[in-house]
């Protein structure tokens, strides 16, 4: 019975259109955390999740201002590694 009302209602071909999206809220904490708790770059969460950078900011980096802030701490460690580099020389 479920399947004939489900048929008649169209949704073996389609899902009903007024179910709204879900919004990943603890997906979103996950990755926040990676990056203001243990400064990960893009590149780190790139490689850590196999995907490349475009892929990693498109999919889990959703605010500019997010991005703009990991940008800054992926500088600031390679400022740091050159100054040690230099420094060790």
């Amino acid at each position: 019975t479920l399947w004939a009302e489900l048929g008649k209602a169209g949704y073996k071909m389609r899902e009903p259109l007024d179910i709204p999206p879900e919004t990943p809220t603890l997906l979103n904490e996950v990755v926040d955390t990676y990056i203001e708790e243990y400064d990960y770059t893009v590149a780190d969460l790139a490689k850590m999740l196999c995907l490349s950078k475009n892929e990693t900011v498109d999919i889990y980096i959703h605010q500019a201002q997010q991005l703009a802030l990991i940008e800054q701490k992926a500088a600031i460690k390679e400022a740091e590694r050159i100054i040690r580099t230099r420094h060790n020389s």
